[in-house]
């Protein structure tokens, strides 16, 4: 398994204009861009909640997940619809919508 800082990660501005990636009590990266920062901070608290051991697999697997979602939304039979809607509403929230 590949290491990584465990732990919320925090997006905030620091004192020199950049933004600082860190835990409670780790220093992870500075970045330049808000945008990035808070990008990269949601990106790994949701594959940490997925998989707190090893969330770079979730990330691996987005895709494959994601056309999973797709397929399951679309059936028209064998898949309760408690589950198509389920699928439907992930894919929505995924997508934006």
């Amino acid at each position: 398994m590949a290491e990584f800082t465990k732990g919320e990660w925090t997006a905030s501005k620091s004192g020199v204009g950049d933004w600082t990636i860190a835990t409670k009590s780790i220093l992870i990266a500075h970045v330049l861009q808000h945008f990035n920062a808070h990008l990269i901070v949601a990106a790994v608290n949701a594959c940490q909640s997925v998989n707190p051991d090893n969330p770079r697999v979730v990330a691996d697997s987005i895709k494959e997940v994601y056309e999973a979602l797709e397929q399951i939304a679309s059936c028209k039979s064998n898949v309760p619809g408690d589950v198509i809607d389920i699928a439907q509403k992930a894919l929505a929230k995924v997508e934006g919508r």
